[in-house]
């Protein structure tokens, strides 16, 4: 047995105060991640190259859910993310952010900017079919 192990160092911290802009998204309600302009706190995640933040779903006022994606060697992996918020009267559906088509890629030198891609409705629920949605993070 061979065991490898590949590591990307990053020296930027990628946790602090941002400022979501939405680049693109026409999913239901507007978009998982939250409202352009909204203010969100990014923190270090389970592992050292996850990070988390918290944020309303948009469109759901009073919804808070935990956001996760990871850094790994220069591109931010998003992984599937069931939010719990329901689709009207069908408890069984409910808002998914998942792995985009196309991944983002991130400077680890520097995260004063970066954009997350990822899918939204990924479970293309709520009568509407998934979305590729992009969200630029500005640090304050």
């Amino acid at each position: 047995t061979h065991r490898v192990s590949i590591s990307c160092p990053i020296t930027a911290d990628y946790t602090g105060t941002y400022r979501l802009e939405v680049i693109n998204n026409t999913a239901p309600f507007g978009g998982s991640y939250g409202d352009d302009g909204d203010i969100v706190e990014v923190r270090e995640g389970v592992g050292q190259f996850d990070r988390v933040f918290t944020n309303l779903l948009a469109g759901f006022a009073g919804f808070e859910r935990d956001f996760e994606f990871s850094l790994i060697c220069e591109s931010i992996k998003v992984p599937f993310q069931d939010h719990g918020a329901g689709c009207g009267a069908n408890p069984d559906t409910n808002l998914a952010t998942g792995p985009p088509t196309t991944e983002s890629t991130f400077d680890p030198t520097d995260d004063s900017v970066f954009i997350i891609n990822l899918t939204d409705n990924a479970s293309g629920d709520c009568d509407e079919a998934p979305v590729q949605a992009s969200y630029r993070f500005v640090k304050q």
